[in-house]
């Protein structure tokens, strides 16, 4: 069974890196973020969605704490999820198999 605190923490923790590293790339070089970005979404057009003015300290902080919390809940939810079937699915490989009475 995985660790859902664990798991949780280390995933916010890589994506709160993605996060600082992208805001930090996004106001140094605009046009290199728009370019990955347009690489990813194929043959759809960004140029009406691009921003014209610069990330506001406010915004990169509201951007981290609600990704941070999204990020750990939606992790922690999915672990939990995880062991809950993986359990489940144990004891029905057990049961078939004859190691528990019916």
């Amino acid at each position: 069974m995985i660790r859902p605190i664990a798991a949780a923490n280390a995933v916010t923790t890589a994506v709160v890196i993605l996060y600082v590293v992208c805001a930090s790339l996004s106001l140094i070089v605009p046009d290199f973020i728009v370019g990955i970005v347009q690489a990813w979404v194929h043959t759809l057009s960004l140029e009406a969605v691009r921003a014209t003015s610069a990330m506001t300290f406010g915004s990169f902080v509201w951007g981290f704490i609600s990704l941070t919390v999204l990020t750990w809940i939606v992790t922690y939810g999915t672990v939990a999820l995880y062991n809950n079937f993986a359990h489940r699915e144990q004891e029905s490989e057990r049961h078939q198999r004859g190691y528990m009475a019916a």
